[in-house]
């Protein structure tokens, strides 16, 4: 085939895209405005959730030609804690999510699709831009920030590690969480509110987590990321397709978005390959637990701290990627009221705009 596709932004939605098209026989420019791929990240742990779908996530991700060349640490157990630091631990029969680490070191997720993308035949150009309008598929992250997160990585005495704190006094409308694996830890505090405020509410993040068991934070480094949410009505920009967070896709409940990003690369992608309307295969494909997201976001904020204790309670001594597959099937309650909703996010994202 003659035709180059060209992609702006080498992310994990861009990079899967672009190694699908490869291996079809497109010709693939990937534009990325960085030196190096991860250039945002600093080999932080993040998670590849594997309960809002039945699908296995590595049986999906081998489905989308993903290969699992990268550190990838399946996980059956996490703490929750509420604001008062009532524990409340959790099990799955199969691994609720796999840790992955971010970054441009070789065993981070992004260095390992881009080893992918270039072994398929993929040009990556480093340092350089190109407008949207030359491009044929979209994938530069966020363009606003609902939220906003910060991470500290570090060398830590202490063992393997996963818990996540429900505290409006620490993370207003979000969560803070520390994952430690093989000595390495992360710990970060996401909020959706007093974003500004973000270094102080780190600092009594970690805090807290001390008090759930002592650790050291040795050769401490920080990163600062911002979070998208939001399902559009179209994920196509005049000719040009957007994916990942530059469409909004993005799990409006807890912000772990990379699976849906990597998902979004990959319809892109099919879209292109098998001449099929975008906007119809995300909204067949994603939109479905996005919905369900944003109601439970919803609830989520509704309710507070006294909300996340009940929901620790729910929880409890349940199958945490059954119990977490149940919060993003879609019902009939839930639909009902999810265009009430989308109308309230509509409302807000416009009064972002014009601030």
């Amino acid at each position: 085939m003659e035709r180059t596709i060209k992609i702006l932004g080498a992310g994990p939605s861009g990079l899967t895209a672009s190694i699908n098209l490869a291996r079809a026989g497109y010709n693939v420019e990937v534009y990325e405005k960085n030196k190096t791929v991860g250039k945002r990240f600093s080999g932080c742990f993040q998670i590849l959730e594997n309960y809002t779908e039945k699908e296995e996530l590595l049986d999906a991700f081998n489905r989308m030609n993903v290969k699992i060349n990268f550190f990838c640490h399946p996980s059956k157990k996490i703490d929750f804690y509420d604001s008062k630091l009532n524990l409340c631990s959790l099990k799955s029969k199969k691994p609720y999510g796999y840790f992955i680490k971010r970054g441009n070191e070789k065993d981070t997720l992004d260095y390992g699709l881009a080893e992918q993308a270039e072994k398929s035949g993929v040009k990556i150009i480093y340092n350089e831009n190109i407008n949207t309008e030359k491009a044929d598929i979209i994938a530069v992250g966020a363009n606003s920030a609902a939220g906003i997160a910060k991470e500290i990585v570090f060398d830590t005495d202490s063992d393997d590690t996963f818990k996540v704190i429900l505290d409006n006094n620490i993370a207003p409308k979000g969560f803070t969480y520390l994952f430690v694996i093989n000595k390495k830890g992360t710990l970060g505090t996401a909020v959706l509110k007093k974003k500004s405020e973000i270094n102080r509410l780190t600092a009594k993040s970690v805090g807290k987590f001390q008090k759930t068991g002592k650790f050291e934070m040795n050769n401490q480094k920080e990163v600062v990321s911002y979070v998208n949410f939001y399902l559009p009505k179209s994920a196509k920009l005049n000719n040009s397709l957007k994916i990942g967070e530059a469409a909004g896709f993005q799990d409006n409940l807890f912000g772990i978005g990379t699976r849906i990003a990597v998902t979004s690369g990959y319809l892109a992608a099919k879209s292109i390959i098998e001449n099929i309307d975008y906007d119809e295969l995300w909204k067949k494909h994603i939109a479905g637990k996005m919905k369900m997201s944003m109601v439970n976001r919803f609830f989520y904020e509704l309710c507070g701290n006294t909300g996340y204790s009940l929901f620790n309670k729910t929880a409890k001594n349940k199958d945490i990627r059954e119990f977490g597959y149940k919060l993003y099937k879609p019902d009939c309650f839930r639909n009902s009221i999810f265009p009430f909703i989308k109308i309230a996010q509509d409302i807000k994202k416009k009064l972002h705009k014009r601030n």
